[in-house]
C-alpha cells in the first residue's frame, strides 16, 4: 500500500558513530520506503565521526531530503535532540544506525499517529537469525525478542522500561514539550529509561507499533555488554536522583550478595569477576551452556553494581544504597514512595 503525501514532512533522525557501512544500508532502506519519500527528511547526526561519514553520505543522492548535523563526542542523546531541533516534520521517527527498517516502517508510524496525538510508539527491531551463533549471541536475541513479545501482549502493562529508541516515533509537539532526552546520560544507556518516565508522568502512553518493523545489526559483544552493564548501573542511579518514585522498580532496590561483597571486599570482588570472565570462553568451547550463562550473569551483575558505586561515589555508599540516595535529595524533596511493577533484570542488549 503506498501512502499518500503529508503536507509537512515526516523527519527521521538518526545518530551514529563510525558506522558508516551498517549507516549506508539505513539510509538505502530508507530510500526504499512505501510511504512517500517527497514527504520525509532524514537528519544524519554524525556523533564525533572520523570514518568520513558525513561526506561519504553527502556524496550519494536519496529520494528525500538529507540534512547532516554534526557534533563532537556529546553522545546518543544530545545527538537525538539536535536532529530533532533541526527537524520539520510534525512527526520525528528515531531510528538507530544499526536498524534496517523495513518498507513499510515509516509508513506504519505514520498511521498509528493519525489515531491519537499524544503517544510515543515503539516499534520492533529483531536481531536476524545467525547460522552459527556464539552462547552469547543467543542470549542478546532472546532477550530482544522476549523485549517485543511481551510489549505485543494484548494485557501488557506499559512502563518507561518499554521506551526503547532505536525505533521510536513521537510528535515533534510532545518531544518539544516533554524536554527531549536528557543529556546528563553522554553514554548510550539509561537516557530511553529517564525519557520514558517523563512521558508516562506527563501523560504521554507509551503504545507498540508491531508493524513498524526493522532489522537490528547489534555490533554488541560479550566484553562490550559488560562495560554497558556498568553504564546501566551508573544510569539507574541517576534516574533514581531525578525520579525518587521509581526507585523501587530498579535492579539495585533488589538485595544482593554482589552488592554486598563489592560493598565490603571491593578487590576480592574484582578478582573473582575476572576469574569468572576468564572461564567463559573455555565453558563455551566445552559447550556447557548452563554454566557459560551463570557465570556471564554473575559477571555482568558485577560490573552493573561497580556501575551504580561510582555514581554513587564509593563502593562503601553499597552498604546503605537507599540512604546513600536520600542523602543525596534536595532539601524538602521526599523520599521515595514505590512505584510500578517494571522489571528489575539488569539490561543486556538495550541501546
Amino acid at each position: 500500500m503506498t501512502h499518500t503525501s503529508l503536507a509537512t514532512p515526516v523527519s527521521i533522525v538518526i545518530p551514529t558513530h563510525n558506522r558508516l557501512p551498517i549507516l549506508a544500508q539505513v539510509l538505502d532502506a530508507l530510500a526504499s520506503q512505501d510511504f512517500a519519500t517527497e514527504s520525509m527528511e532524514v537528519i544524519v547526526v554524525a556523533d564525533g565521526c572520523t570514518d568520513g561519514t558525513e561526506d561519504a553520505i553527502r556524496t550519494r543522492e536519496y529520494p528525500f531530503r538529507l540534512a547532516i548535523v554534526t557534533q563532537d563526542g556529546s553522545g546518543a542523546a544530545a545527538a537525538r535532540n539536535a536532529g530533532a531541533a533541526r527537524a520539520s516534520g510534525t512527526l520525528l521517527i528515531f531510528l538507530d544506525d544499526d536498524v534496517i527498517p523495513t518498507s513499510t516502517l515509516v509508513g506504519e508510524h505514520v498511521s498509528l499517529h493519525r489515531w491519537t496525538s499524544r503517544a510515543a510508539a515503539v516499534g520492533p527491531y529483531l536481531l536476524p537469525p545467525q547460522d552459527r551463533p556464539t552462547f552469547f549471541g543467543e542470549k542478546l536475541r532472546r532477550w530482544w525478542e522476549d523485549q517485543f513479545e511481551a510489549m505485543g501482549h494484548p494485557e501488557h502493562q506499559f512502563t518507561y522500561r518499554d521506551l526503547l529508541s532505536g525505533n521510536l516515533s513521537i510528535p515533534a509537539a510532545v518531544f518539544a514539550e516533554t524536554g527531549g532526552f536528557n543529556t546528563s546520560f553522554p553514554d548510550a544507556g539509561g537516557e530511553d529509561f529517564e525519557f520514558g518516565v517523563r512521558l508516562l508522568e506527563a501523560n504521554i502512553r507509551i503504545a507498540y507499533a508491531s508493524r513498524a518493523r526493522a532489522e537490528h545489526q547489534e555490533t554488541m559483544d560479550l566484553a562490550r555488554s559488560f562495560r554497558r552493564a556498568r553504564v546501566q548501573g551508573a544510569a539507574e542511579v541517576k534516574n533514581a536522583r531525578l525520579h525518587p518514585h521509581v526507585r523501587d522498580t530498579l535492579a539495585f532496590h533488589t538485595p544482593s550478595p554482589t552488592r554486598w561483597l563489592i560493598g565490603r571486599a571491593p578487590k576480592v570482588a574484582r578478582l573473582l569477576a575476572a576469574a569468572a570472565g576468564g572461564l567463559l570462553v573455555p565453558l563455551e568451547g566445552l559447550g556447557m551452556r548452563r554454566a557459560w550463562h551463570r557465570l556471564s550473569t554473575a559477571v555482568q551483575h558485577y560490573w552493573y553494581w561497580v556501575g551504580v558505586a561510582k555514581e554513587l561515589g564509593g563502593h562503601a555508599k553499597l552498604k546503605h544504597v537507599q540512604q546513600s540516595l536520600d542523602d543525596d535529595l534536595p532539601p524538602g524533596a521526599p523520599a521515595a514512595e514505590g512505584g510500578d511493577s517494571a522489571s528489575r533484570s539488569v539490561n543486556t542488549g538495550n541501546g
